[in-house]
């Protein structure tokens, strides 16, 4: 099982470089927050720090990009046009506050395209790409036009994804396109080809291990997911290094159960954010926590 960290790409910068090299960790993932800056935003950062992302992937650093995308591949502006692009919500009204209406034709011929754009924009060199529907933290947002309502919130995102894969593989051939699963909701059937599960339990109880019996639908949940769609493809995301960075550099032994247990469903990839609640945090605290995430 290969681990790796997720940075927000703010907090990115040339001092990763020594630490993650010393670590032996050779995946990163780059994340915008959408509550604080957008797809937009991303490209002009990526496009400013090609020189240093491509010192860290020549040092053997795999650098991937994760980021909610939908509101940026079919942007929200199309509304006021062509409102039956857009969900319906309970009340029966079209709105664009998350995602799309997955049975447009419309719709998703504008997220094929737009992800391919995106791809082509983005140039990363992993062939693995998390390009996730809108932040709605694992709520229901399904769309519940006559067409739709009798689709689960699976279904739906899985027609979305899809659509972006489609796109993603007129850039890269190879592509391969990540399903995000916060531990809500429920997946009922195999994924297609070209989708790999990430399962990523933010609602889960973070002080306690998975073993506890207070997390135990988040470990049921992530059992069935890995056994029905898993394998060496599929990816965690947890949240190990963002709650109490400073507690973990000093104990450590809930994370260490909880990766010995994903280890134990044949998980391929395990990432956690590593997000921090004031800048220089890592300095103050040190790396000693990446160090022992690593060896874990």
């Amino acid at each position: 099982m290969e681990k790796g960290l997720v940075l927000l790409y703010e907090d990115f910068g040339e001092a990763w470089l020594s630490p993650l090299k010393k670590s032996g960790i050779k995946l990163l993932g780059l994340h915008a927050d959408p509550r604080r800056a957008g797809v937009g935003e991303f490209l002009d950062f990526v496009e400013g720090n090609r020189a240093l992302i491509g010192r860290f992937e020549k040092s053997g650093i795999r650098v991937e990009y994760k980021l909610h995308t939908l509101n940026y591949l079919l942007p929200r502006e199309l509304f006021a046009s062509d409102s039956a692009l857009f969900r319906m919500n309970q009340r029966g009204e079209r709105t664009d506050d998350y995602n799309a209406c997955p049975s447009s034709a419309e719709a998703l011929a504008l997220i094929e395209r737009g992800a391919e754009r995106l791809a082509r924009l983005l140039r990363q060199s992993s062939r693995r790409y998390h390009f996730w529907l809108d932040d709605d933290l694992g709520g229901d947002i399904r769309c519940r036009c006559p067409k739709c309502r009798g689709l689960s919130a699976a279904e739906q995102n899985i027609r979305f994804c899809e659509a972006m894969l489609r796109g993603l593989r007129r850039y890269d051939a190879k592509a391969t396109l990540s399903f995000l699963v916060y531990g809500e909701e429920a997946v009922g059937r195999e994924l297609p080809e070209g989708l790999f599960p990430e399962y990523a339990p933010f609602k889960r109880r973070h002080d306690i291990s998975l073993a506890e019996e207070e997390n135990a639908a988040y470990r049921a949940r992530c059992e069935s997911l890995i056994n029905r769609c898993g394998g060496e493809e599929s990816e965690i995301l947890e949240y190990f290094l963002s709650y109490d960075y400073a507690a973990f550099c000093k104990d450590g032994k809930r994370t260490a159960e909880d990766i010995a247990y994903y280890r134990s469903l044949g998980v391929g990839f395990l990432t956690t954010f590593t997000v921090f609640p004031e800048k220089n945090y890592v300095e103050k605290h040190g790396y000693e926590g990446i160090m022992k995430y690593a060896l874990l």
